[in-house]
């Protein structure tokens, strides 16, 4: 189980084995809630990709839960950060459903300019804890 946990007196991201966390109710209480707070930065998401005129596009991806319903924000910007958005989506939608909108996202300027939205940097620090982005919501 990976997620934000208090873990010997501190806070931070930790990979619990799943053992740890059938054992402890505590952590199985905690993990409802904290758990689904990370940036998704495994399976290939975070990746940079190319589109066809070899500009780059970076990615990161944020999974939370906002009113007891999972939700995604897929993060977008070419190398020049002249081209930065936001794609939302709640309900949360499958791993392979968001590699299918990067795909998208990376070969489809009209795609880019629907979600289109100024983005400060480093992402990390500044979109962590937002509230949802209505208007962009899927």
């Amino acid at each position: 189980m990976e997620g934000i946990f208090v873990k010997n007196g501190l806070l931070g991201n930790y990979d619990l084995p799943q053992s740890e966390v059938a054992d402890n109710p505590t952590l199985q209480e905690a993990g409802r809630e904290n758990i689904v707070r990370m940036w998704w930065n495994h399976q290939n998401l975070n990746a940079a990709r190319r589109d066809k005129a070899g500009v780059r596009w970076n990615f990161m991806v944020w999974h939370d839960v906002v009113d007891g319903v999972h939700t995604e924000r897929i993060f977008f910007w070419n190398e020049d950060r002249d081209s930065t958005g936001v794609v939302e989506f709640s309900p949360g939608i499958h791993v392979k459903q968001l590699h299918a909108v990067i795909d998208k996202l990376v070969a489809d300027p009209q795609l880019r300019e629907l979600h289109s939205r100024e983005l400060l940097f480093p992402i990390e620090r500044h979109y962590s804890n937002y509230e949802p982005f209505q208007q962009n919501i899927e």
